[in-house]
């Protein structure tokens, strides 16, 4: 039984394949639908060096400059790759930087609207 509860009260979780998306795929909740978290690609996930976050410090968000004692409730400072693995960028300390759970949600959302919205422009030759 999973120790995962969401605010409606559940903690059935429903995992779907996101292939649009940078992630592998994403939990939510089965009964309202409320996202959960992004789960990393197994297959990419063994190429990744476990070293490497070892070496980052986690002293504050470099977006919002909160400390990890200003975080919210269920917030924490996590690694960002700034070039993504996916787009060739490196495990390195060089492509990290630290960031709060809230700041990285929004990089990944701009990084996502930008892709599927200004990609199609450039495939299709649209110029707009």
């Amino acid at each position: 039984m999973s120790s995962w509860k969401c605010d409606c009260g559940s903690t059935q979780i429903n995992f779907i394949i996101t292939p649009e998306f940078v992630h592998y795929g994403k939990e939510e909740c089965l009964s309202c639908g409320k996202f959960i978290r992004w789960i990393q690609n197994p297959e990419k996930a063994k190429y990744r060096s476990s070293t490497t976050k070892c070496k980052v410090k986690y002293d504050f968000c470099k977006i919002c400059l909160r400390t990890k004692e200003e975080l919210g409730f269920n917030e924490t400072l996590e690694a960002h790759h700034i070039i993504e693995l996916a787009d060739g960028g490196e495990d390195e300390v060089e492509n990290i930087m630290v960031v709060c759970t809230a700041c990285h949600k929004f990089i990944n959302w701009i990084r996502l609207y930008f892709n599927k919205h200004f990609k199609k422009e450039e495939k299709s030759g649209d110029t707009k």
